[in-house]
């Protein structure tokens, strides 16, 4: 029996999961620069994971037209499809996972750091009071001639 398709899509299933797995990993470290607090790290950081999902994006693609250019094949060619495809879908999830741990932390930094800018631009309460309540600061002057 002929595996045509399987022969012609595992390439681009391998080149997938790889693609994958490196998104995975790349969760993690970008999850470290964030941590570090480093934006022009993790601004770099991100720009590499757009370049990974745009690479990926072109091997889907190219798994697709394969998957449309030869049809289902025959019943066992199908079932090594599938296998293959189930193993990919592994893979996908993964890196989703890692992908959304990273967006939860990114959207609690970019919080904390739009809470801590606002709190700064609000007055201190108790500076503010204290300022109230003091008597007016006395200038002394210091004369160098004496």
């Amino acid at each position: 029996m002929s595996m045509l398709l399987v022969s012609r899509i595992s390439p681009f299933v391998e080149a997938a999961k790889q693609l994958l797995l490196e998104l995975e990993q790349h969760a993690g470290a970008s999850l470290d620069t964030l941590d570090r607090g480093n934006g022009t790290e993790f601004l770099a950081a991100v720009e590499k994971r757009d370049a990974i999902l745009e690479e990926l994006s072109r091997v889907t693609e190219a798994l697709a037209h394969e998957r449309a250019h030869f049809g289902g094949g025959s019943h066992e060619e199908r079932r090594e499809v599938q296998a293959l495809m189930s193993k990919l879908s592994n893979a996908a999830n993964g890196a989703m996972s890692s992908h959304q741990r990273l967006i939860e932390r990114a959207t609690e930094t970019r919080d904390r750091l739009g809470s801590a800018a606002k709190k700064a631009d609000q007055p201190d309460a108790v500076a503010t009071q204290y300022a109230a309540t003091t008597p007016g600061i006395r200038q002394s002057l210091l004369s160098v001639t004496g």
